[in-house]
């Protein structure tokens, strides 16, 4: 009698645990990249192209980046890489958010022009943005 209850309660288990499991797969990947750091920026840009590509595509994802401090550099048109200046314009048209902290802007003396085209200016700063989109329900990630 015990074996029987014990083998039911584990086969509920197995039961609930993967509807959950189903569920969350086919959900939309809502994540935040937190970049602060410049030599940060390929590599996390190499990771927002392999996740996008891991679920599905585009609209399996939506995904922010948020660039605060001294990785606001790897941004600029005067030192970004060749392989950043290409893939910007990629991971936008596949509907990646860039969020340039307005607070590094300003310590930086950096305006939009001076950024990558397709960043957006929070003036509330990035640390703000990242949270208020955690309160959102975003993942937060910092590779």
């Amino acid at each position: 009698m015990l074996f029987q209850r014990v083998t039911t309660f584990f086969a509920a288990a197995i039961v609930l645990f993967a509807s959950f499991a189903t569920s969350a797969d086919n959900e939309k990947h809502r994540v935040v990249y937190h970049v602060s750091e410049e030599a940060q920026v390929e590599f996390t840009l190499r990771n927002i192209a392999n996740h996008i590509n891991g679920v599905g595509g585009p609209e399996n994802a939506e995904i922010v980046m948020v660039v605060i401090g001294p990785g606001m550099h790897g941004f600029s048109n005067a030192k970004a890489s060749a392989f950043t200046k290409d893939m910007i314009p990629k991971l936008l048209k596949l509907g990646v958010e860039f969020d340039a902290c307005g607070n590094t802007m300003k310590k930086l003396n950096y305006k939009l022009a001076d950024l990558l085209p397709g960043f957006i200016e929070r003036p509330e700063g990035g640390v703000v943005r990242v949270a208020a989109l955690q309160m959102k329900g975003f993942s937060y990630l910092r590779p």
